[in-house]
């Protein structure tokens, strides 16, 4: 009862607006996240709700949770930079929805790691837009990092 509780705060800490505590240095690590509603009988009709709800990528991801990308603007060398990121510092949706996909003309392959990994690779032909989405499976799919490798 009292980790279903623990739950819900975390969630609804999640749907604050991203300025409430942005700015606090001290944050305390959250568990993972892991929803009770974890219905999907593949990784594929896991992925296609997750895809298109932003309230299902809000509940199914790992806080806090880790993301890597090239910083190349300022830099003389690009660099590969790394951050754990806390759920009200996360922008949603992660993961764009199809109608941004499709404005875009970004597309999705998915590259199974194990029968609990999965990454979703989303890229753009002809550009240098890659960015990687792992998934790892424990009691349900769950984001638990995400790459992007743009330049």
């Amino acid at each position: 009862m009292l980790l279903n509780i623990l739950k819900l705060l975390l969630l609804l800490l999640a749907t604050l607006p991203q300025h409430s505590f942005s700015h606090e240095k001290n944050h305390k690590p959250n568990n993972e996240i892991f929803s009770n509603n974890c219905n999907f009988q593949s990784f594929e009709s896991f992925f296609a709700h997750f895809a298109s709800s932003e309230s299902a990528q809000k509940e199914f991801i790992k806080i806090p949770f880790k993301i890597q990308y090239i910083q190349s603007k300022s830099a003389i060398e690009p660099e590969a930079i790394s951050k754990r990121l806390y759920a009200n510092e996360i922008k949603f949706p992660v993961f764009p929805m199809l109608k941004e996909r499709t404005e875009r003309k970004l597309s999705i392959n998915t590259i199974s790691k194990s029968e609990n990994m999965k990454q979703v690779i989303l890229f753009k032909d002809g550009t240098d837009y890659v960015v990687h989405y792992n998934f790892v499976k424990r009691n349900c799919w769950i984001l638990e990092s995400m790459e992007d490798w743009s330049l």
